[in-house]
């Protein structure tokens, strides 16, 4: 990932020798001042760098890539996009892990992912759960019962992170989890594994839907050291 914020490849800059700057992204003031405008107004909405934003590239950023003095004709805002671009390839491709567990269904962890929830105790738990269905990294559901641990943690914290890994991927996905008991929602999402198991449907009152919705995501690939964080 980038050492700044608004794009500036830090390591081709004067100042990371003259000063000692390491670059925006580790430091909590740039070392020309006491407040940079576009470090706070990035951060201040989440984002790992401003390409990340939905007003990318905005007055404020062409105002500072395009100043006579300090800028650099516009090179960081190409950075930006550069990386902009490289991560949504990246998240394309944790999509396409995610949504290839749901056409699993048998025995062994091809089609599982570890959840973890806040217990009863405050503090965190996991377990590995099967994937009903999946819209990439933007939402992951499970099939649960609902008078569990899992239903009674929900209730007290929406608070979840799924995870997937293997020896070529690590996908970590921050975000809330809702308990759902419609039975077209259930229907929808059933899995003929959980009948198999279980001997029972979707009409069961006792079974839910636990959807799984992102707001922050990590992701990185080994094959090509690639990786990717930011908020959804």
């Amino acid at each position: 990932m980038l050492d700044s914020r608004c794009g500036i490849i830090c390591r081709e800059c004067k100042y990371m020798e003259e000063v000692g700057c390491t670059g925006c992204v580790s430091i909590d003031k740039p070392f020309w001042g006491d407040f940079c405008p576009v470090k706070d107004c990035c951060e201040g909405k989440g984002h790992e760098y401003c390409g990340q934003c939905r007003d990318f590239p905005c007055d404020l950023l062409n105002k500072f890539a395009y100043d006579k003095e300090q800028g650099d004709n516009g090179k960081r805002i190409e950075t930006c996009r550069f990386w902009r671009t490289k991560e949504q390839t990246i998240i394309a491709r944790a999509s396409e892990v995610i949504n290839s567990k749901t056409d699993y269904i048998g025995d062994g962890m091809e089609g599982w992912a570890i959840l973890s929830l806040i217990d009863e105790n405050s503090y965190p738990t996991s377990s590995t759960m099967t994937i009903s269905k999946a819209d990439g990294i933007n939402w992951i559901t499970f099939l649960s019962d609902t008078n569990g641990r899992k239903a009674k943690r929900i209730a007290k914290s929406n608070k979840a992170c799924v995870c997937l890994a293997s020896s070529e991927y690590h996908i970590s996905l921050v975000g809330t989890i809702e308990i759902i008991t419609d039975i077209a929602i259930k229907q929808e999402h059933w899995q003929e594994v959980i009948s198999k198991h279980y001997g029972s449907d979707w009409n069961d009152p006792s079974w839910a839907v636990l959807r799984f919705t992102t707001e922050t995501y990590n992701l990185f690939f080994a094959s090509d050291d690639t990786e990717a964080r930011g908020k959804l």
